[in-house]
């Protein structure tokens, strides 16, 4: 009767786990506006991926510090691309990396000033920076090179960074090539008024992130992220994606 009851626990349990893994789609988020190459790229790679996985894809943009709280309480499934240790401090415990990136991005320094040398952090240590608040690698390195809090100026929206630098009220914003171009199109700011310099202020590989209930499943996408890489579709894809 003892060896019944075992033989039940362990079919209810194979069950159990077999359905909670039966999933039909997922809901991810994305810091970047839709009209960023960003976002086109993550939607499009993680569309097709899950596709391949018998899963819909379903996107959504919210403000940066809003998505990991999300995730963290389990209202959303995923988060489209962070920082490899963008949850170093373990401040969310039910976040788990996708151990594939799934894009590389720059991100440079637009300003209307002309006399900026670009060469790492430091070198913007002494201008007053706008950037996206909530953006690891952005926050991460003006820890590093000890930018003073009083240079720092954190938005909630990229275009408020570039209307503001445009008035004067910051020297230079802080974000990636094409999501700072799509705001300036928006926004109908000359190039000629704020340029973008080279080289950027830094190269980074970006990553999905899941609720850890996901943790087979997100598995399975860093297997079907490399796979793709590896026969072209990847490549494919990214090179049909415009700013």
């Amino acid at each position: 009767m003892k060896q019944f009851f075992i033989f039940l626990f362990f079919i209810f349990s194979f069950v159990s786990v077999s359905s909670a893994l039966e999933i039909e789609k997922v809901e991810f988020s994305c810091v970047n506006k839709k009209d960023s190459r960003l976002y086109k790229i993550s939607d499009a790679i993680l569309t097709h991926a899950f596709k391949n996985l018998g899963i819909k894809f379903g996107l959504k943009v919210l403000p940066p510090k809003r998505i990991p709280r999300e995730i963290n309480i389990g209202k959303i499934d995923g988060d489209t691309h962070r920082i490899y240790d963008f949850n170093r401090e373990k401040k969310y415990q039910n976040l788990i990396r996708v151990e594939e990136s799934i894009q590389m991005i720059t991100q440079s320094v637009f300003t209307k000033l002309d006399n900026i040398k670009v060469n790492g952090w430091k070198s913007l240590s002494s201008y007053k920076i706008l950037y996206l608040s909530g953006i690891k690698v952005t926050e991460n390195g003006m820890d590093v090179a000890g930018i003073p809090s009083e240079n720092r100026l954190g938005v909630y929206d990229i275009d408020n960074a570039f209307y503001l630098l445009n008035l004067g009220r910051g020297d230079i914003a802080i974000v990636s090539p094409s999501t700072g171009r799509a705001s300036l199109k928006k926004l109908g700011i000359s190039n000629n008024s704020i340029k973008m310099l080279t080289p950027p202020v830094v190269t980074i590989n970006l990553y999905p992130y899941m609720h850890k209930k996901y943790a087979v499943l997100a598995k399975k996408l860093a297997g079907k992220l490399k796979e793709m890489k590896e026969n072209g579709k990847y490549d494919e894809i990214i090179n049909t994606i415009q700013e």
